[in-house]
């Protein structure tokens, strides 16, 4: 949340009810759009925001100057490599990324451009639960289509994705 308010996202947190304190925080969290600009994910912000980083990459491409992100070099032997993968589907939709061995350079705002109807951009998920729902993502920000070599990866931790999204999307 503290990388989106830093991008100029406007977060905004209604304390849940019932907090433990043995346990997260819970809450209703809404993030609305703002005027989006380049932000910074260093060394030590990784380790809070390894599962984020992909969506973020996602961000970046949005963002009006250059994110970089540093110090991501597990990210190349986590289920994937994170990194590249990204990198990778970014690219195949016009978005300006440099990958670095230890995290990516991101320039924006990239409007992003998927493939015709019937011949989509098909992304390389590597079994990636991540990565393909980051790539989801950022197919909803590009025009045109894409779809996902392994769509199925997501059930690993949210089995509901894909109907939760068209849900949200929906209204």
């Amino acid at each position: 949340l503290d990388v989106l308010r830093a991008a100029g996202a406007n977060v905004t947190i209604a304390a849940g009810a019932g907090d433990d304190p043995a346990r997260e925080p819970m809450g209703d969290v809404t993030v609305a759009a703002g005027d989006l600009r380049a932000f910074t994910v260093g060394p030590a912000d990784v380790p809070g925001l390894v599962d984020e980083l992909p969506v973020l990459a996602v961000l970046a491409t949005q963002c009006a100057g250059t994110t970089v992100i540093s110090g991501a070099e597990e990210l190349r032997v986590k289920e994937s490599d994170r990194i590249a993968l990204m990198a990778r589907g970014l690219r195949a939709l016009g978005a300006d990324v440099a990958e670095r061995p230890d995290g990516l350079v991101i320039t924006g705002p990239t409007p992003l451009q998927g493939g015709p109807a019937g011949a989509p951009v098909v992304h390389e998920t590597g079994g990636d639960h991540r990565i393909a729902m980051a790539l989801a993502v950022a197919a909803l920000v590009a025009a045109g289509d894409s779809a996902l070599d392994d769509p199925d990866c997501v059930a690993v931790s949210f089995p509901e994705f894909f109907p939760t999204l068209a849900g949200l999307l929906a209204g």
